[in-house]
C-alpha cells in the first residue's frame, strides 16, 4: 500500500489544514493485519524524517491521518494511524449548508440560539413574589424564569 507521510501544525478542530509532504514520491508500506479503516497499521523502512512525521495520507483508503510513530527493532517504524475526519471530508463539508443551533465551548461565548432568544447585554432582574397574573398577561417578550427558594427547597 502506497501512502504519503507528512506533517501538520494546525490545530485539529480546522477543516482544511497546511500539508508538508516530507517525500515527494509515496511510500510503500506493509499493512499490520487486521487492517481498520480507521485506524489502520502499518510498517515502512526508518529515516530519521519518517521518524518525526504526525500525519498521513493514503490515496487506496482516501483519507488522512494522523500518524504516531515507535521504531521496530529490526529498523522498520511501526506508523499507528487515526482517521481526521475533517481533512478527509472536507470538500463534502464545505459545501454543506448548515445553521449552528448550539455552542458548548471557545469562542465566542455568545451565539444566539433559537430555542433560548435573549439578546446580550441585556438583563431585567425582577422578584415576584406569588403573583398568579404574571404568565396570564400578553407577554410581547420572552422570559428566563428562574425560581430560588421556597418552601420544599430544603427537604420539607
Amino acid at each position: 500500500m502506497i501512502i504519503y507521510l507528512a506533517n501538520v501544525s494546525d490545530p485539529p478542530d480546522k477543516i482544511t489544514k497546511t500539508v508538508n509532504y516530507i517525500e515527494e514520491e509515496g511510500i510503500d508500506a506493509k499493512l499490520i493485519h487486521p487492517c481498520d479503516v480507521l485506524a489502520p497499521n502499518f510498517t515502512i523502512d526508518y529515516t530519521q524524517n519518517r521518524s518525526l512525521c504526525n500525519y498521513c495520507y493514503i490515496p487506496s483508503l482516501g483519507r488522512y491521518y494522523y500518524v504516531t510513530c515507535s521504531l521496530d527493532t529490526a529498523k522498520r517504524l511501526h506508523v499507528s494511524c487515526t482517521v481526521d475526519p475533517l481533512m478527509s471530508w472536507a470538500n463534502s463539508i464545505k459545501q454543506c449548508n448548515a445553521t449552528i443551533i448550539r455552542k458548548e465551548n471557545g469562542s465566542p461565548t455568545i451565539i444566539p440560539d433559537s430555542k433560548l432568544p435573549i439578546q446580550p447585554g441585556k438583563k431585567s432582574i425582577a422578584a415576584i413574589h406569588g403573583s398568579s397574573g404574571f404568565f396570564n398577561t400578553n407577554l410581547t417578550q420572552s422570559y428566563l424564569l428562574t425560581v430560588i427558594g421556597g418552601e420544599g427547597t430544603n427537604g420539607s
